[in-house]
């Protein structure tokens, strides 16, 4: 696995030198007259049949109001996450920008008089920017100048989207991929929350990510199976350093399949090529482009050849990608041994046996076809589907690995058969073996402990899910686990469905008990929504875990109505706080969400969070304004399981695993992020590989990729 390249070029609150590219307007064009005038060129309306453009009578901002230059943090790969309130004009004054609503209005009122449907207008305007650059270098706290390059002439085209009556510096033209647009500072955060300035923007339509959920297109109808896809897993599949993503699609039966036939086939999984930070649909001749009634999937090396693959769960039969390494992936389930029929959800991976193969654990959910008499509430009135461990047993005939299958024999689900849908792999007594939590709808949770046997299979996996307080009964959706509150052990969070408090399981010092935590967290969580998929995330590199939730309703009844906001949990005067609105997410997106996997999509150093949503499109939000330092570590070769910790230079140890498969049917980031705060270095860098090997490095610079 080659290491991934990273760029970094943005404002940091750090005592570390660090360089700003300063850019001085000269000249700023956009219209006509004197001042600055934004000229709005179209607007994009995304109705329920698709995306159009709608032309409109060029317009210009008229009202222009004195004000004061403000930027949040923007990227260096030609696309700006920058939320600009004020520009300065060409001879050197500040002006204002006014929104332009009523322009959108017009335009939302005449499409529906048209009947073309459900429309959501993007006001768009242009601008020309020309002036000069200068590379400053910032050292000391507090900072001062401390080298300043010569004036180099730039010019760009900025475009520049309304959101939240503001605009939004969405895209940029002239400018190298490596070059700032404007400057840019964090923007403190409101109410007090401890997020260290973060934003959090969808960026996804104008970084290429145009992907659509196909479920309820054209008509919402009681599909279970449609409600509740839609996972996503990140992977470097064509090893160039950028992260790509694959995003699983589904349909309804009723009126979706026959509608879709007439418009050329069935909604298809989608593959998208990372090009630096800007993504290209390369679905088409992949191989990976899948019509299945899919839910989730994983991304692993399965066979040891250097070449992440794809699992994809599904409604009937799931599909193993093997990547051919020339861009494309075969299909081979069956081949492999894997050629179980059922409703399937969680997939996630890790090395079982120590064997350095890795196993693939396949989640069960309902069997509609199996309706349970004198139960109430759903999934609990049909059978549930077992659960499945598939054992690596190494190369076959063709050399691909083939599995097989010991659930029943390892110990899992020896009782009653459950309805799965979150699975993660974390080792949760620190002994080196993946342990595995498995969050079931309506039954019990279940805590796998990875014991060592002699004989058979060489181990097997103790339920201790009550034993170890963990045995939620609620309707688990998704599930994360990492080191949340900095013992060294992982914790535990699991969504659950609206009137219903996440669970949040903190690990003790030894044994596998944890305790409960909800009552801590219990003030951020909004139990009106229904959570999915959950990711812990540092969101602004302080070195605390942060956790990211998508909601969305269930059952779907109308995709307008159902669908819910994003929330962001972080710390707020040191308790657990909702910080959602701090971030930017006050007002939207509002999705009917569920797979959900965080990742640096664009190698800044920070944490990116993709969202997949039933019925709706994908949603990219990425991440501008974490101000502390970072570390990413990455290892040479796939090892589900190994734990990477960091010492800082005051003696404080951060602890994260490498996890192939968590959240709600998604698969992460497979590099281990670290937030550093103000340490310009780490001490030490400790890998330990499943079974107890250890790799360290000494004296490691931050703000940097680490291939170990």
């Amino acid at each position: 696995m080659s290491a991934r390249r990273v760029s970094r070029a943005r404002v940091v609150a750090s005592r570390a030198k660090r360089r700003v590219r300063e850019l001085r307007p000269q000249r700023v064009r956009a219209g006509v007259g004197a001042g600055l005038r934004i000229g709005l060129r179209h607007a994009s309306a995304d109705y329920s049949s698709g995306t159009n453009e709608l032309p409109v009578q060029e317009a210009f901002a008229s009202a222009l109001r004195p004000g004061q230059v403000v930027f949040d943090v923007g990227s260096n790969v030609g696309f700006y996450s920058l939320l600009a309130s004020r520009l300065v004009g060409p001879t050197g004054e500040v002006h204002a920008f006014e929104a332009i609503p009523e322009v959108a209005r017009e335009v939302t009122a005449n499409a529906r008089r048209n009947r073309l449907g459900n429309v959501h207008v993007h006001v768009v305007a242009v601008t020309d920017v020309e002036g000069t650059v200068e590379l400053v270098t910032y050292a000391g706290s507090p900072p001062a100048v401390a080298d300043r390059s010569d004036p180099a002439p730039f010019g760009q085209t900025l475009e520049l989207e309304l959101q939240d009556g503001r605009y939004l510096i969405v895209g940029s033209r002239g400018a190298g991929d490596d070059e700032l647009a404007l400057p840019a500072v964090a923007t403190a955060p409101a109410g007090g929350a401890e997020l260290g300035g973060v934003r959090l923007v969808d960026v996804a339509r104008h970084v290429g990510l145009d992907f659509r959920h196909g479920a309820f297109r054209f008509a919402t109808t009681p599909d279970p199976v449609a409600m509740m896809g839609g996972g996503l897993c990140w992977l470097d599949y064509d090893d160039d350093g950028w992260l790509d993503l694959y995003a699983v699609n589904s349909y309804s039966i009723a009126v979706d399949v026959a509608r879709w036939k007439e418009r050329g086939g069935l909604p298809r999984s989608a593959l998208y090529r990372n090009v630096r930070g800007k993504f290209v649909d390369v679905s088409k001749g992949s191989g990976a482009d899948l019509a299945l009634r899919g839910n989730g999937c994983v991304a692993a090396d399965f066979d040891g050849d250097g070449r992440t693959d794809l699992y994809v769960t599904a409604t009937g039969y799931d599909a193993l990608l093997w990547n051919a390494g020339d861009g494309t992936f075969v299909e081979g389930a069956r081949t492999a041994g894997i050629d179980t029929y059922g409703w399937h959800t969680a997939a996630a991976v890790a090395d079982v046996n120590l064997d350095e193969r890795p196993d693939l654990f396949v989640a069960g959910y309902a069997d509609l076809n199996a309706p349970v008499a004198g139960a109430s509430g759903f999934p609990s009135t049909y059978a549930g589907v077992r659960d499945r461990l598939y054992v690596n047993e190494g190369p076959g005939p063709g050399g691909r690995a083939r599995f097989r299958e010991v659930a029943l024999e390892a110990g899992i689900e020896t009782g009653a058969v459950e309805h799965g849908l979150g699975a993660v792999f974390t080792d949760v007594d620190g002994d080196g073996r993946s342990d595995l939590y498995v969050a079931n709808d309506l039954d019990p949770n279940r805590l796998y402990l990875n014991l060592p046997a002699p004989g058979g299979l060489g181990f097997r996996f103790a339920e201790l899910g009550s034993e170890g307080g963990v045995a939620d009964r609620n309707a688990g959706m998704g599930v994360a686990a990492a080191d949340y509150d900095g013992d060294a052990r992982p914790d535990l969070f699991v969504t659950n469905s609206h009137r219903q408090l996440h669970g949040v399981f903190r690990s003790r010092p030894s044994g596998v008990a944890f305790a409960d935590a909800r009552p801590d967290f219990a003030p951020a969580f909004d139990t009106s929504l229904a959570g999915w998929g959950a990711a812990w995330a540092d969101l602004d590199l302080d070195g605390g875990l942060d956790a990211v939730i998508a909601d969305g309703a269930i059952p779907v009844t109308d995709l307008a109505m159902d669908a819910e906001p994003v929330k962001v949990i972080g710390r707020r005067t040191g308790r657990a706080a909702d910080v959602s609105a701090d971030v930017g997410l006050g007002s939207g997106p509002e999705l009917n969400g569920r797979g959900l996997a965080a990742a640096d999509y664009d190698n800044d150093g920070d944490l990116d969070v993709a969202i997949n949503s039933i019925g709706g499109p994908l949603v990219l939000l990425r991440n501008a304004g974490a101000a502390g330092h970072w570390l990413e570590v990455e290892l040479s070769s796939f090892a589900p399981g190994a734990t990477v910790t960091v010492v800082l230079p005051d003696g404080r140890r951060l602890v994260r695993e490498v996890q192939a498969g968590s959240s709600y049917l998604s698969s992460e980031d497979p590099g281990v992020h670290f937030g550093l705060g103000d340490a310009t270095r780490v001490r030490r860098v400790i890998v330990r590989y499943p079974g107890g090997r250890e790799t360290r490095v000494d004296g490691v610079s931050a703000d940097r990729l680490l291939t170990v």
